[in-house]
């Protein structure tokens, strides 16, 4: 009949739509599927970065020594030496090779970023009920968020770029603003020295 297909060619015709819409589809499954495997890669990549830097960043410790004069900070310097000794590969350690008496300050090897000995930031070596030399356990801080997403960005991020990231002005001197032991001891010794002298004045007012 007149303007009727052949059911034939329908058949064909139809055939060919189908085929060529499978392969539109087809085509763009696979440039989502390229896209998401090139994504999934950057992301483990960058995850594993992040790990790896988390786990050396509890196993890699630098353990400074800053000798306290009683009633004056000492600087970093000749009077005050800052020893570097070598790794701990382990939370707990012995201290017993410092002499009593002596501060230790304890930082991150490659981001001085400040951990904790025996939950505070100064460790004074001492002896326990035995006569032993205590032990030393050193464990990560909490961070602020704001101050995790900062050691990140640092890690990730060279110091000639940070004002290139697209970030509130102010952000920009919170990253400049890197640890630094220099003032963090002579922080903590000035006040180590103030707690010591208030003990003293209370005992004598007793």
């Amino acid at each position: 009949m007149a303007g009727q297909e052949d059911p034939v060619q329908r058949e064909i015709h139809q055939d060919w739509a189908n085929r060529e819409y499978i392969e539109i589809i087809t085509s763009s499954i696979k440039k989502i599927a390229d896209f998401l495997n090139s994504f999934d890669m950057s992301c483990r990549s960058r995850l594993a970065t992040l790990n790896e830097k988390l786990t050396a960043l509890e196993r890699r410790i630098e353990y400074i020594e800053a000798r306290v004069t009683k009633g004056e900070t000492l600087p970093a310097g000749p009077d005050c030496p800052i020893r570097a000794g070598p790794w701990f590969g382990t939370r707990n350690q012995g201290m017993g090779g410092s002499r009593p008496g002596h501060l230790w300050l304890f930082r991150d090897a490659g981001t001085y970023d400040g951990l904790l000995v025996n939950q505070t930031e100064l460790f004074v070596p001492s002896l326990n009920v035995d006569g032993q030399p205590i032990f030393a356990n050193i464990t990560l801080p909490v961070y602020t968020l704001k101050e995790r997403c900062l050691q990140v960005v640092r890690s990730l991020v060279k110091p000639e770029n940070y004002r290139r990231l697209d970030i509130v002005r102010s952000l920009y001197e919170d990253l400049e603003d890197h640890p630094n032991v220099k003032k963090d001891l002579e922080r903590l010794t000035q006040e180590h020295i103030e707690n010591q002298r208030m003990g003293e004045e209370t005992e004598d007012f007793n």
